[in-house]
């Protein structure tokens, strides 16, 4: 606090609790917004500081596509924090995390995210060159399956080629609940009996 927020090219990075949590307030009285893409410069999306700024984008209802870029979050509970954001915005169509560092509780937190989705709204889901276990990547796989809207899955460089993920998978393109048109799979070392089990 104290000090002016700086931009970095076409990034807004506040700088303070204050400037956060206005951010917020603004974003969540948006009703032009479309896409909302949360990146760790400086910010660390956990704990007390960040409360104001989830308060209000929850309260948001337009938003479509929420992208997660470059965030640690091992200590960090964002996607608890976000839920009712999950839970009552009905035009989201897009969730995508890049590049974040997860823990286990982290990774259960966006599992139950994608299940408080509406079940009309969820069409695409990418995760890519994200640090996660196995036991939590088939959790968020198997969330997927209450989607029936879902028409594009992108798992890239996850480590999805295990045994136990490749079962998930399966599950996910047996199920009649899905009207999935696009899956990438790439970097992920699925072998050739990972690719009988999926075909």
């Amino acid at each position: 606090e104290g000090r002016s927020s700086s931009h970095r090219g076409n990034i807004y990075c506040p700088e303070g609790v204050r400037n956060l949590g206005w951010l917020g307030y603004y974003i969540g009285q948006n009703t032009i917004l479309r896409e909302l893409k949360l990146q760790q410069l400086g910010v660390y999306f956990s704990g007390s500081n960040t409360r104001p700024f989830f308060k209000w984008v929850n309260q948001n209802r337009f938003i479509q596509e929420i992208k997660f870029y470059r965030i640690n979050l091992f200590a960090g509970d964002i996607f608890q924090s976000l839920r009712p954001f999950f839970e009552n915005n009905n035009n989201l169509s897009e969730l995508e995390v890049y590049g974040c560092n997860f823990g286990v509780g982290s990774a259960r937190q966006l599992s139950l995210a994608i299940q408080a989705c509406g079940k009309i709204s969820l069409k695409s889901v990418r995760l890519s060159n994200s640090q996660l276990g196995e036991a939590p990547l088939v959790d968020i796989i198997q969330s997927l399956s209450m989607h029936p809207q879902l028409e594009k899955l992108g798992l890239i460089s996850m480590n999805a080629g295990r045994k136990e993920c490749t079962k998930a998978l399966t599950n996910l393109l047996r199920s009649t609940t899905t009207r999935l048109e696009e899956l990438n799979l790439c970097n992920n070392d699925i072998g050739d009996e990972g690719l009988d089990a999926l075909v």
